[in-house]
């Protein structure tokens, strides 16, 4: 039997797929908020002398690096209530692990990208009689930044795109409506293809913006 597309006929069905979206944003907006701090204490806590702590970061960071997000996503949502007899919401959980994921990228690249900057240059600003405040702002961080600003622009539109992986442990009815719909309507192409335009009307946008940041950061 051959499939007739029929946009026409979910095209209703927009005014839910946008309140989707929003619902998406917003929970990408939080974990930005949560990635920005988890990120900070990262790169301090990678930098520590105690042998303890610079380990269980190392070992977080690895952790994060190595496992897919939906593995992690699964383990904590339905895993971790059965070894710790303490459960944590669908919501809570997306929140939480994505915003860990990105801290844990940006913190590994962050840190090596400051490992990459000679220690012979920031000695000779030492000799300079500049102070620590000084060769952080004036010659540390301007490094770092053209180094980072797009693997890390990166990680934060893929963060964008797995907001869309809340559904499957059902953050809530908002987010799996898209589901709700195909099973309705019996076509997932064009629900799909509506999504996708939604998420490039967003995301292409912001990709565009962060190129240009990085431009005016790299020249």
């Amino acid at each position: 039997m051959m499939y007739i597309l029929d946009f026409w006929s979910v095209f209703k069905y927009l005014p839910a797929l946008l309140k989707w979206l929003f619902v998406s944003l917003e929970i990408t907006i939080i974990i930005l908020v949560l990635w920005t701090i988890f990120w900070v204490v990262f790169s301090i806590l990678k930098f520590s002398k105690n042998l303890f702590l610079n380990f269980f970061i190392n070992f977080i960071i690895n952790l994060f690096i190595s496992l897919p997000v939906l593995v992690i996503l699964f383990w904590v949502y339905y895993a971790l209530p059965i070894f710790t007899w303490f459960t944590i919401s669908a919501y809570i959980t997306t929140i939480i692990t994505l915003s860990l994921n990105l801290a844990c990228f940006s913190s590994d690249i962050f840190v090596s990208s400051y490992n990459w900057i000679p220690k012979s240059e920031i000695q000779a600003w030492i000799v300079f009689n500049f102070s620590k405040f000084q060769i952080l702002k004036e010659i540390v961080l301007p490094q770092i930044i053209k180094t980072v600003i797009w693997p890390i622009s990166w990680r934060y539109v893929e963060t964008i795109k797995l907001t869309s992986l809340a559904s499957i442990i059902s953050v809530n009815e908002l987010l799996h409506v898209w589901q709700n719909i195909i099973s309705l309507t019996y076509k997932p192409i064009e629900i799909y293809t509506m999504i996708a335009i939604l998420y490039l009307i967003i995301i292409v946008p912001i990709i565009l913006l962060l190129k240009y940041i990085e431009k005016k950061f790299t020249l």
